[in-house]
């Protein structure tokens, strides 16, 4: 009975050391995993200001900018473990919330409705001209509320262009965004 007594208190005792020492497993369950998933997403393109375009507005090649904005959608995605009454109520814990996306993304593409260039026609993938569409860059940014891709090189034919994104998802989604058509000038 007393070696029993004794394997019981060691348990109990390792299980409050582990939650005074870390309390990273939310001590007995007050854990939670959160996860987002995309809700929308939007395409808007703008000058130098912060405000947008309009429609058929004219901007440098220089300055222009596309602002991808991203809004997601948070649901508890599993519940908290079972609580435990003999640590909670003696010892206090910070709850560990643990955040992750449900939808991660695979790759970009930024097209235009026009020609870019002579081996940049319309519906070519324009990811050389834009910055910001290196994938595992996005993957680190992915959860702002926007990611702005930045022209770097002078389209050969300018004239009035309607930009737009694809963003593919590891689950075979592929969700296109369009901006409003613009003119852009050298």
């Amino acid at each position: 009975m007393r070696k029993i007594l004794i394997l019981i208190t060691s348990l109990l005792l390792i299980d409050i050391t582990a939650c005074l020492y870390s309390c990273q497993i939310g001590c007995g369950g007050s854990s939670g995993n959160y996860c987002y998933s995309l809700k929308d997403v939007s395409l808007s393109a703008y000058g130098y200001s912060s405000t947008p375009l309009k429609q058929g507005e004219q901007v440098k090649w220089s300055e222009l900018r596309l602002g991808l904005g991203l809004s997601y959608s948070s649901n508890m995605c599993r519940k908290p473990s079972t609580f435990n009454p003999l640590v909670n109520a003696a010892y206090a814990c910070d709850p560990v919330i643990n955040f992750r996306y449900t939808d991660s993304v695979t790759a970009i593409s930024i097209f235009s409705d026009h020609d870019f260039d002579a081996s940049h026609k319309a519906g070519h993938i324009l990811n050389d001209y834009f910055s910001g569409t290196d994938i595992e860059q996005f993957n680190k940014s992915y959860g702002d509320d926007s990611i702005i891709f930045i022209l770097k090189h002078m389209p050969a034919a300018t004239g009035t262009h309607t930009l737009s994104v694809n963003l593919e998802f590891s689950n075979g989604v592929i969700r296109k965004v369009e901006a409003i058509p613009v003119n852009i000038e050298k």
